[in-house]
């Protein structure tokens, strides 16, 4: 089975012309829950608040805040995002699986990418004894924005 239908289920995409999987969506089991247009909204909130705070720290010279909040901000943007185009938003302790989510939504590559890029921090940044250096905040800060831009937008449509 393949498409939305399977993702509630959580049936592990296998189908290779599909428009609604992915090559990326065949290596993982994608465990979804269903999640309406007003989840979507809430989503977008809590990633509006979590960015402000990201680039607040990120301008008080807090690295390691600005990262978490960044990743925080993301992640809640993917929710939002794939509850928008999907009806559906990636549930589990594996951050990771909500970028496949995000292929083939529209201009879903990008923003897929910038979550990639994001999530996989997460560990260093929340569960790491070393500090976070400003470069790496300033490129989470980003790439947290282009997940908050491009879930404003999916509004922006209506």
């Amino acid at each position: 089975p393949c498409g939305a239908t399977s993702w509630p289920r959580a049936v592990t995409c296998s189908a290779t012309n599909s428009r609604s999987c992915s090559p990326a969506m065949n290596r993982r089991r994608i465990r979804t829950v269903p999640a309406t247009a007003a989840d979507a909204r809430q989503f977008l909130a809590k990633a509006l608040e979590y960015l402000a705070t990201a680039t607040s720290c990120l301008d008080a010279g807090h690295w390691t805040a600005a990262t978490g909040n960044a990743i925080h901000a993301g992640i809640n943007a993917a929710d939002a995002l794939c509850a928008r185009h999907r009806g559906v938003r990636a549930t589990g302790t594996d951050h990771a699986v909500s970028g496949d989510l995000l292929i083939g939504i529209p201009d879903g590559n990008r923003p897929a990418e910038a979550y990639r890029r994001l999530v996989a921090n997460k560990a260093r940044a929340e569960y790491e004894p070393a500090p976070v250096s400003r470069a790496l905040a300033q490129r989470c800060v980003r790439w947290a924005t282009v997940l908050v831009d491009a879930a404003q937008a999916a509004f922006e449509q209506d």
